[in-house]
């Protein structure tokens, strides 16, 4: 699994397989599927499952956790199952081992962008805006990628149009989006998600020096 390699573009709130085949010949790094029953693109664990095992170790599957319980977050891990998470709420000092116990390589903590962050037992930090999923788009300095720990993903209001702008201005390690690839909510579109995949791969690749 490369799940840890840049550039990292990560395509979230897919909601079918179909769509998420559509994500990965794309050629993005990973897809997500939402779990918080507040979203608008949520889904259950047949259709997680589903996606999950279609996938392939060219795009990983990650499960994007908010307002579910840590007994719930363990079981949808455990049960699709899923081997990268996103959490959006602060853990227990347990949840983190205990998904790890269960086989979860990569663990994205995921804070609205003007947070303090606490990067412990983390793989990766997503920079949100202040509402997840609402595609408003937030103004993330470069010092806060520059002094993070861990790699960084930017995400919130991210298109095609200012993927590479944004990118090119704040140098993360990988992006992550949601509404900027749709056509409606959950609902992806191909001209949009090639298009972004292809503008920020391009943009991430252009200063990658690692």
């Amino acid at each position: 699994m490369h799940v840890a390699r840049s550039p990292f573009v990560k395509i979230c709130g897919v909601t079918s397989v179909a769509d998420a085949r559509l994500v990965r010949d794309a050629g993005a790094d990973a897809i997500g599927v939402i779990f918080s029953t507040a979203s608008t693109r949520t889904v259950d664990a047949g259709v997680a499952s589903a996606i999950a095992a279609d996938a392939d170790d060219n795009c990983v599957v990650v499960g994007v956790f908010k307002g579910n319980s840590e007994d719930e977050i363990l079981r949808l891990s455990a049960n699709v199952p899923l081997a990268c998470v996103q959490l959006h709420d602060s853990p227990s000092a347990t949840l983190v081992p205990a998904l790890r116990a269960i086989g979860v390589k990569l663990v994205i903590a995921a804070f609205p962008f003007s947070d303090s962050i606490d990067a412990r037992d983390f793989d990766m930090i997503l920079l949100d805006g202040p509402t997840p999923g609402s595609g408003d788009l937030h103004d993330v300095s470069a010092h806060q990628i520059a002094d993070a720990t861990i790699p960084v993903l930017l995400a919130g209001g991210l298109t095609p149009d200012n993927v590479a702008e944004r990118i090119r201005a704040v140098r993360p390690f990988g992006v992550d989006v949601a509404s900027g690839t749709e056509s409606s909510p959950g609902v992806k579109d191909a001209a949009k998600v090639a298009s972004f995949v292809i503008r920020a791969r391009e943009a991430l690749f252009s200063g990658d020096e690692r």
